[in-house]
């Protein structure tokens, strides 16, 4: 027999891009023997609709995603994490935590220190190159520059000013790390008024991945 996860059509998956999603939302939750293989800690997030008085609707299921929310990920799933950044076409990823908060690990580091470097992420069902070309500081965040290739694909996703082309090659994704926000647990409105700022500049209004955890307090 065989046992299926509940389904959610808001779940992605790592054998399900982008494009296949928009063709067809309907829930198809993976098999427990496929988890290994597709299973990634991720959704898609719509956003609600407004009525004449202003108040917030369910988005419509026919609506499509303007976000995919994240967890940051752990020493065992940066690959399947790299993966997800290159086949959901993200060309951003806004990251609202730190490697290492209050003495404590909270997600694996999953970029190279030195500009140029390469390193190869293995987990259990991929294998992918992750290479930092540039890293830009600020007082409030870090933008660094990367290109994310697994192995066996030849496609080039670079972003730049908010628009897409393709081209034999890797895959380019920019890093907002805005780790002066982090220290402080603003609330989560506070939070949301970074990314919809960064949003506004020149981002699509979909098709980057978040990272968005530990803004709460701990509850010790």
């Amino acid at each position: 027999m065989c046992i299926s996860l509940p389904d959610d059509q808001n779940i992605v998956r790592l054998d399900r891009d982008w494009s296949t999603y928009c063709g067809d939302q309907q829930p198809i939750g993976p098999l427990m023997s496929e988890m290994p293989a597709v299973y990634v800690n991720a959704n898609y997030v719509k956003a609600c609709c407004y009525d004449a008085l202003g108040r917030a609707q369910v988005a419509s299921k026919t609506s499509l995603p303007e976000y995919i929310a994240t967890q940051g990920p752990l020493t065992h799933t940066v690959a399947d994490f790299l993966y997800m950044v290159h086949q959901q076409r993200s060309p951003v990823v806004i990251m609202l935590c730190n490697t290492i908060e209050g003495g404590k690990p909270k997600c694996a580091q999953y970029w190279p220190d030195a500009k140029g470097l390469a390193e190869e992420e293995r987990s259990l069902a991929r294998t992918v190159t992750v290479t930092l070309h540039e890293t830009i500081t600020s007082p409030f965040m870090v933008t660094r520059v990367l290109t994310v290739q697994p192995e066996g694909t030849a496609e080039l996703i670079f972003s730049a000013a908010g628009k897409t082309r393709c081209a034999p090659g890797l895959a380019v994704s920019y890093i907002f790390h805005c780790y002066s926000i982090v220290p402080p647990l603003l609330p989560a409105s506070r939070v949301l008024l970074v990314v919809v700022a960064v949003d506004l500049l020149w981002l699509p209004a979909w098709r980057f991945v978040l990272c968005c955890f530990s803004f709460l307090a701990d509850p010790k």
